[in-house]
Formats: structure tokens, sequence, C-alpha cells
């Protein structure tokens, strides 16, 4: 069996994981990980949520569309493309997220 073929047998998100545990053995540093890349993200879709996006709905829609949003939506897709787990923890925390964002 080559290489080729090992890769189209596999999913996109069993070959992302398997390189990640390549190169995080150390329980410290999956610790970090754990605790640090969620907080980075939530970071990120918090200073995207601060831009807003003009729209032309009119002013009767309740909400703004805002680049927080777009970013959620738009890896929502990515992550339905890896599998429909990944996909759930993502707009979980996407949930959460905005929930934060908007408080």
């Amino acid at each position: 069996m080559n290489d080729y073929t090992k890769k189209s047998e596999t999913g996109k998100l069993d070959r992302l994981v398997a390189r990640y545990e390549e190169f995080h053995q150390d329980e410290t540093n999956r610790l970090v990980h754990f605790i640090c890349v969620p907080l980075i993200a939530l970071t990120l879709i918090g200073l995207l949520w601060c831009i807003k996006i003009p729209t032309t709905l009119g002013d009767e829609l309740s909400f703004t569309l805002n680049a927080g949003a777009v970013f959620i939506g738009l890896a929502s897709v990515y992550y339905l493309f890896l599998s429909l787990g990944s996909l759930m923890g993502m707009l979980f925390f996407g949930l959460a997220a905005s929930v934060l964002c908007i408080s």
C-alpha cells in the first residue's frame, strides 16, 4: 500500500489529528494548547465582532452583521467538511462566543 492509497483511505480530520499528535507529545504542551487555543479563538471572534458590516436590509432587523459572525459561519463550513462532530463543536463554541460578545 503506497502513501497515496493511505491518504485516500483516511479522512482529512484523521490526518490533521495524527499530524497534531506528532508535534504535541508533551503533556505540558497539550495543557497549554487546551487552555490557550480556545482563549485565542475567543479573542479573535471578540475583536472581529467589533467590525460592523453595513447591510442594505434596513433598520427593522434586530441584528447587525459583523465580521465575527461571518468568521463563525465560514469556520463552520470548514468544520462541516471535516466531520459532523467537529461542526457541532464549532457551532457550540461559536454560539458561546457570540453570547459572550453580545453581553
